[in-house]
């Protein structure tokens, strides 16, 4: 029997390896994590279908943004001045 003492002192990846995979994904795709943390998830990954779907969409999301056409200095000006009426009405 495990208690929340034994828990507290096990490795999360052991607890839960499909979270902790998920919650390091950003980082990992952004080349930020630790090598060894990176070639953890990686190993994961290669395994679990289902934590390769959520790295999929995280992939895609990233790729769509980077592609995307830089913002237009108008919207940003549009935005202080829709913002700046909001505050008036308060």
């Amino acid at each position: 029997m495990t208690t929340d003492a034994t828990n507290a002192a096990r490795d999360p990846a052991e607890l839960d390896p499909c979270r902790h995979a998920v919650l390091q994904l950003w980082d990992y795709l952004d080349g930020r994590l630790p090598d060894r943390d990176r070639a953890w998830v990686a190993a994961h990954l290669e395994t679990c279908h289902a934590c390769t779907s959520h790295y999929t969409f995280e992939q895609a999301f990233l790729d769509k943004l980077r592609a995307a056409p830089p913002a237009d200095p108008r919207l940003d000006a549009l935005r202080q001045r829709v913002l700046g009426a909001i505050r008036e009405k308060r």
